[in-house]
Order: structure tokens, then C-alpha cells, then sequence
């Protein structure tokens, strides 16, 4: 199959300033790319670097993707890339790569194959697959905003719940934690996020504080990840780990006390073939694997649902509640959540007669 490429660009702008890693973002800068192979069928993908996490910038990234453009445009594409068994890398490892940029590359390539064979991309990952997946709602802002938030959730039917942490102090923190688990009662999980903002007295402080609220994990609670297990020992919480999956590689990834979970997002680790190697190791280790998002819009949410479609089977939700921070989308459809679910039957079919706030590079 041939590959022919091109590049659109889009902003979108935000419901209210987010802040990442202290940055105040205003707009959601973003690449698309967009697979053919010069008949009918198409592929999209998304690049969208996450500011304070991603390595790369999204001029960066821009410069990236137009090389590979104009070195894989109407390049043969390999056989058999759907497996994700190293066929990507063995194709790509070559040229230098950033995460993001490597992601929206090979969603659109996935998404051309799983096109031309007409199945959905759920299908073309996996024989084995769930339609619909379950997603943990996000509670993020003011504390009044979180409590607001909370309170709409059980009638939304959520099952799951996840709550950002730091920013403020250990104290507001352990008391917004006990309002949640309040409002939500006893039957919706409530996992946590601190997004490493603790040095190790602070996260002892909040874990012994928390202790009756029945939390499924916390999210890298530590600025120092070498002291989770002594986090662990002292507080019996669960851990998931995040920002450390970056850091380091599936094959070297070892079972840490107390830590249950791993948090994909293939744009920070590099597209779904590394993902599927750490889901492979998760499943080795015993840990749960959550795909989560890092705020792409319909066109990069729509292939992390699919991707979590071929993992949902231990009945885990998935962090994929991003879409509500956006005053816009790029489809005129976006993904919906409904009952605390995305139905994969239901997502749109991305093309460019339902998709608008873009503009193609040409150049």
C-alpha cells in the first residue's frame, strides 16, 4: 500500500485557563495528519504535544511532522504494522521521532489499515474487544468548582472518579478528599491524582489523613519516585504511576510495592505500539493499564478509545474525560460520554465534510 500525506493545523480554545505544570493555557495547539493511499480510504491522526510534559513544543513538532511528510509521502507502507509488534519501530526507529509526533503517525496509519480492511480500529487491534468502555470522570479547578462537579456525577452515571490533587495545601487537599467521598457515597470508586506534588512528609501527612476514604490508587503522589515504597509501607495506599512511564521503558518497568495501575498516554510514551508493550508488561506484573488522554480533541480521543476497547476486559475506566475542557471541537459530532461510557458503535467517522476549525499546510 502507498502512503500519501497531509498536514492540517488547528487551535481551540479553551472553556478556562488550564494550567499545566504552572503554564496558564488559554488554547489547545494541535497537528492533524491525515493517511491515504490515493484511492478511497483514509486515515487521521493527531499530534499534539501536552506543554510541561511532552519533551517536544508544537513548532517542534510541526518541523517534525513536515520532514516525515515529505519523506513518507508516496513511501510503501509495511505489511502487518496493526500487530504492533515492533513493525513501526522497525520502520520509523530510524529518524528521530518525538513521542507526539510518532503517535499521530501511527494512529493515521492504523486508522488507514483498519479502513481499507473496513473494520473498526477496536478490530483491527485485537480479536478480542469490548464496544463500549467506561471512563472515570475528572474533577479539576477550585475546590467549590470540584464540589459543584461531584455533585452532578452519580446521576450522570459515573462508576468511577478521578480528583486532582496539589496546587493547594496538604490540609484543603485531605478535606476536598473527604467531601468527594461524601458526595459520591460508597459505591463509585474514587481514584486520585497528585501529579508528583509532595515531597514525602507532605504525602505521608495526606495518606494517613485519607486512609478511611476507600481510595482505589493515587496517582504519583512524590516529587522524588525513588520513595514510593517507603510511601506505600507507611500509608497501605495503592499507586499508579504516570509521569515515571516517560522515564523509562516497558522491559525495564519492575513490581513496585503498592503500585497497582500504569496510566498510558500514548502521546507522552510514543504512539500505541510502545503502548501495547506496556500494557503486555502490566498484564505480567499484575497492574491495571488506564489509557488517559492529554487533552487531544475528537480525533486523538476517538483512537484512545479504541485502543482502550482491547483492555477493557478487566472492567477498569479509562481517563478519557478531557473533551469538556474545550469551548470547541474539530468534528462538528465530538465523542460523547454517555452514562459514564463511550459507545465505540457510536464514535463519528472523521472526514472533512464533518470536521471544521482546521486549515491544511501547504508548503
Amino acid at each position: 500500500m502507498k502512503l500519501f500525506i497531509k498536514l492540517y493545523r488547528y487551535r481551540l480554545p479553551l472553556k478556562e485557563i488550564v494550567r499545566l505544570k504552572g503554564e496558564k493555557q488559554h488554547f489547545r495547539d494541535g497537528l492533524l495528519l491525515k493517511a491515504t493511499d490515493g484511492h478511497r480510504h483514509i486515515g487521521w491522526g493527531e499530534i499534539v504535544p501536552l506543554v510541561g510534559f511532552s519533551r517536544e513544543n508544537f513548532e517542534e513538532a510541526l518541523v517534525q511532522a513536515e520532514k516525515l511528510k515529505y519523506r513518507l509521502d508516496s513511501s510503501k507502507v509495511p505489511d502487518n504494522l496493526e500487530e504492533l509488534s515492533g513493525g513501526f519501530e522497525k520502520w520509523l526507529g530510524q529518524y528521530e521521532i518525538a513521542s507526539s509526533v510518532r503517535c499521530g503517525l501511527e494512529t493515521a496509519i492504523l486508522n488507514l489499515i483498519a479502513d481499507g480492511q473496513g473494520v473498526p480500529l477496536v478490530r483491527l487491534l485485537s480479536d478480542q474487544y469490548v464496544t463500549s468502555i467506561k471512563v472515570n470522570a475528572l474533577l479539576s479547578g477550585t475546590p467549590d468548582d470540584i464540589i459543584a462537579q461531584a455533585r452532578l456525577l452519580p446521576e450522570q452515571g459515573y462508576e468511577t472518579v478521578k480528583l486532582k490533587l496539589g496546587g493547594r495545601s496538604v490540609e484543603d487537599d485531605i478535606n476536598l478528599t473527604a467531601a468527594v467521598r461524601k458526595i459520591l457515597g460508597d459505591n463509585i470508586s474514587l481514584r486520585l491524582d497528585a501529579n508528583r506534588a509532595w515531597e514525602i512528609d507532605e504525602a505521608l501527612e495526606f495518606g494517613h489523613e485519607v486512609a478511611p476514604y476507600q481510595i482505589e490508587y493515587i496517582e504519583e503522589p512524590l516529587r522524588d519516585s525513588s520513595r514510593l515504597k517507603k510511601f506505600h509501607e507507611a500509608t497501605g495506599m495503592n499507586i499508579a504511576l504516570d509521569e515515571s512511564l516517560p522515564e523509562t521503558t516497558p522491559e525495564r518497568l519492575e513490581k513496585l510495592p503498592g503500585v497497582t495501575a500504569l496510566i498510558l498516554k500514548p502521546t507522552l510514551l510514543g504512539g500505541f505500539e510502545i503502548t501495547r508493550r506496556f500494557i503486555t508488561r502490566a498484564c505480567a506484573l499484575g497492574m491495571k493499564s488506564v489509557i488517559s488522554a492529554a487533552f487531544e480533541s475528537s480525533i486523538g480521543l476517538a483512537a484512545l478509545a479504541h485502543l482502550a476497547g482491547t483492555i477493557s476486559f478487566e472492567d477498569s475506566a479509562h481517563g478519557l474525560d478531557t473533551l469538556k475542557f474545550f469551548e470547541d471541537d474539530i468534528l462538528t459530532e465530538p465523542v460523547e460520554i454517555k452514562q459514564g461510557k463511550i459507545d465505540l458503535d457510536r464514535l463519528p467517522h472523521p472526514s472533512e465534510s464533518n470536521m471544521k476549525n482546521i486549515t491544511e499546510i501547504d508548503r
